[in-house]
């Protein structure tokens, strides 16, 4: 067992080691995408379904973290936001086929 070289590398964010060749791995636009957005009234709770929402077959995409101070900046301009709200998730899903109606189901019984 050595170093996780990837870990390591990102973790520097690139100080202590230069690139010299890298390969490129071109993937197909997924044919179908959800977005979720997901209001939690703790940190503790958005925390937990994330790791939830990773722990399932369906990964996600992308997985955004906005914290009170960045509600507080957005319901100036998005005011249906709840106050109530402390932390939001904004979560996108991306697949090479449909999802099914189950798939979609058991995804958003993680979310809590």
């Amino acid at each position: 067992m050595g170093y996780d070289l990837t870990r390591l590398l990102v973790g520097s964010e690139g100080t202590l080691a230069v690139i010299a060749e890298a390969t490129l791995r071109l993937l197909p636009c997924p044919t179908a995408r959800l977005t979720y957005r997901a209001i939690y009234g703790s940190y503790g709770a958005a925390t937990r379904a994330i790791s939830a929402v990773l722990n399932q077959p369906l990964a996600p995409s992308a997985i955004e973290f906005l914290d009170e101070r960045a509600l507080a900046l957005i319901r100036t301009e998005v005011p249906e936001i709840p106050e109530a709200g402390r932390a939001l998730l904004l979560i996108e899903l991306e697949q090479n086929h449909p999802f099914t109606p189950s798939e979609i189901e058991a995804f958003e019984a993680r979310l809590g």
